[in-house]
């Protein structure tokens, strides 16, 4: 991202990762992660679909059978299209957001995390492993804070997180840029 690149945290308000698909009977977000994150899912879906449109296609369905083939493979495409319009399409500055935020949560991830040495070698504390996890312990800035508030993290007055919360942040800026997400590649050796 360019260096004078200035972001404002009205700006990261307008990126969206969650959509239809990912909202419950009640309206609200029903999952911690939305549903075109997961990629082997979506590509299952896809593969039910063009499968059971094959076999209505070729008469391998009863026909006693059909009317309920054809409502699921309804009830699927319609499920698919809502992932695949619940994705976000980041353009411009937009890009340049997820992107500085990406670069800067995984800094302050990192910090957070024990080295790989240290926990390959059995000396680190697993009750501050876990405290980290669970307990707010990384500054966010404006602009983290809006992202993490889309990312449906848990927010302290004075903008702290869960090393947890922003690992979900980071892991959704990074698949919107089509970046590996296993937060792993932050620890340090």
């Amino acid at each position: 991202m360019a260096e004078n690149v200035i972001i404002k945290k009205e700006d990261a308000e307008h990126i969206d990762f969650f959509g239809k698909a990912d909202m419950n009977h009640h309206g609200n977000v029903g999952s911690e992660m939305p549903s075109w994150y997961f990629k082997q899912h979506k590509e299952e879906l896809k593969n039910n679909i063009d499968s059971l449109d094959a076999s209505l296609s070729r008469g391998e369905i009863a026909e006693d059978k059909k009317p309920g083939a054809i409502a699921d493979l309804k009830k699927m495409r319609t499920k698919l299209d809502l992932i695949n319009e619940s994705e976000p399409r980041l353009e411009g500055k937009q890009q340049d957001i997820v992107a500085n935020v990406s670069s800067s949560l995984g800094k302050k991830i990192s910090s957070a995390m024990f080295t790989r040495s240290d926990m390959m070698r059995g000396t680190a504390d697993a009750h501050e492993e876990a405290r980290r996890m669970a307990d707010p312990c990384i500054r966010l800035t404006s602009e983290e804070v809006a992202l993490a508030r889309k990312a449906g993290c848990r927010i302290t007055n004075d903008g702290m997180v869960s090393r947890t919360d922003a690992e979900r942040t980071w892991k959704l800026c990074r698949r919107i840029n089509g970046e590996t997400s296993n937060t792993e590649i932050l620890r340090k050796p």
